[in-house]
């Protein structure tokens, strides 16, 4: 997911669990890092996303002790079920929404 850290704009991330038939497992854990421009990772962390359900983690680039400016990529692991990823870029000023739908990559 492609973002801008920047204080005109506030970034929201949207987690989905979506396995059919959870087999009593409650949660997922997903590592979301975020690279800046230069290719380093400004931040790094887990969240656990409850089995076919849903979250969203609030305005990232301040919610998170990181200093990063400028382009941004956010990176979504999940480290096991099946989770959906995307984020949402808000205009500060007029509330304006842009939606950063997420790029499969190829798993190893």
């Amino acid at each position: 997911l492609g973002a801008v850290a920047d204080a005109d704009y506030r970034t929201n991330i949207g987690l989905i669990e979506l396995t059919a038939f959870p087999s009593g497992i409650t949660s997922v854990n997903v590592r979301v890092e975020i690279v800046d421009s230069t290719g380093r990772t400004a931040d790094s962390f887990l969240v656990s996303v409850p089995m076919t359900g849903g979250m969203q983690l609030n305005d990232i680039f301040r919610a998170r002790p990181m200093n990063i400016e400028g382009a941004a990529l956010i990176r979504i692991s999940p480290l096991g079920g099946t989770v959906g990823a995307y984020a949402t870029m808000i205009d500060n000023r007029t509330n304006d929404a842009l939606y950063l739908g997420a790029n499969l990559a190829a798993t190893e």
